[in-house]
């Protein structure tokens, strides 16, 4: 369910924000269950804030272990999978001048970036 703000623009680097998303909906497939959305709005005067959130099929204790290399919640994908999608999306996004944060409340999960709009 995408939710964007009309008449927004975020000037950045193309192909590590190509990254980023290819990481977090990477995450919605291999982890998200019924529902997955994106909103891309104003945070405020200077800063625009991407949140995409999905269901997840058990609650997250510790969201920010999330972003530690090689950590997985998925003991059946630790052989597949090495856990560095949302160290790699936290990279890049600090790259790109932004910040992320991560939040996890019963069984919704939510990664939210912020930038700073230099268009302003």
């Amino acid at each position: 369910t995408p939710k964007i703000a009309p008449n927004l623009v975020l000037t950045t680097d193309e192909t590590m924000m190509r990254r980023v998303f290819q990481n977090l909906i990477g995450n919605w497939l291999k982890y998200a269950k019924n529902q997955a959305s994106v909103t891309l709005v104003r945070q405020d005067e200077q800063h625009l804030t991407i949140t995409l959130t999905n269901n997840t099929d058990k609650p997250l204790a510790n969201a920010d272990q999330l972003v530690d290399r090689f950590y997985t919640t998925d003991s059946a994908r630790t052989t597949q999978s090495v856990g560095l999608g949302l160290s790699i999306v936290q990279s890049l996004t600090t790259t790109l001048g932004g910040k992320m944060t991560l939040q996890a409340d019963r069984q919704q999960f939510a990664v939210t970036l912020t930038f700073r709009d230099h268009n302003v």
